[in-house]
């Protein structure tokens, strides 16, 4: 019908610019958001999901849906569709993770299902919407943690390494929606560091290349300061964990 304003979850994500403020409220609800922000996040939500993946395939067999649901999402940050496939993926690796017994696999496989489910990020100001951004990061950190027998330098050395390799537009979209709180558990305030530090990371001024420089060379990044991921099947090679179990 003619003027019929369509409902905000049917119109196509590219078309949302106008904050539309929901009844009785001066905030804004929806915010302008675009597929190739949720491309560059999405890119960045499968190399950190994907450091985990050793975590699950060691400890759970030859379950697929992880590294199922991080093929896919790479499919859709290099260009592909956002397509109903994704989604699908994204819940098969959320089923693997309860599928699973061991708390470090069921991590990594959650980091998958969050990564796929990225792309399917509301534009929406809504702090459980910030899950779907720094989710992949988090539960990567805490499966990796978990791995090492619980040593937090673990997870807190995959925080920093994620927040260092993060695009600018993962910040970026995280300001358009209210910070997270520290929370209690030990996910909780994984995700909450990551809330913070990506807020806080300041956009990279344009630079262009010099001529005769390659485009596509990374920039060199401090890791010599970063503790490695060490596997509980090498416990000589791993940071000694600091007193209590944070992992709880």
């Amino acid at each position: 019908m003619a003027g019929k304003r369509r409902s905000a979850s049917k119109v196509p994500l590219e078309e949302i610019r106008d904050p539309v403020a929901p009844t009785g409220s001066d905030t804004p609800r929806y915010f302008p958001l675009r597929l190739d922000e949720l491309r560059a996040i999405g890119g960045w939500a499968a190399d950190c999901a994907e450091r985990a993946l050793p975590v699950v395939e060691s400890r759970a067999g030859t379950d697929p849906r992880p590294r199922e649901a991080i093929d896919g999402l790479r499919e859709f940050a290099a260009g592909g569709k956002r397509t109903a496939r994704l989604r699908t993926l994204a819940c098969a690796a959320h089923a693997a993770a309860r599928d699973i017994g061991d708390p470090a696999a069921a991590a990594a496989a959650r980091a998958a299902g969050h990564a796929a489910a990225s792309a399917y990020t509301h534009p929406l100001a809504d702090v459980r919407q910030t899950g779907h951004i720094v989710g992949p990061a988090a539960y990567a950190a805490l499966a990796l943690e978990l791995d090492c027998g619980g040593n937090p330098d673990i997870g807190e050395a995959e925080v920093r390494r994620a927040v260092a390799q993060a695009p600018p537009e993962a910040g970026d979209v995280l300001r358009r929606m209210p910070p997270r709180s520290p929370g209690t558990s030990r996910l909780a305030m994984l995700l909450y560091r990551l809330d913070a530090a990506l807020r806080s990371k300041p956009r990279p001024p344009f630079a262009p290349p010099s001529p005769g420089a390659g485009i596509d060379t990374p920039a060199a990044l401090p890791l010599a300061s970063t503790p490695l991921y060490c596997p509980a099947s090498r416990p000589s090679a791993c940071p000694p964990a600091r007193a209590g179990n944070p992992a709880s």
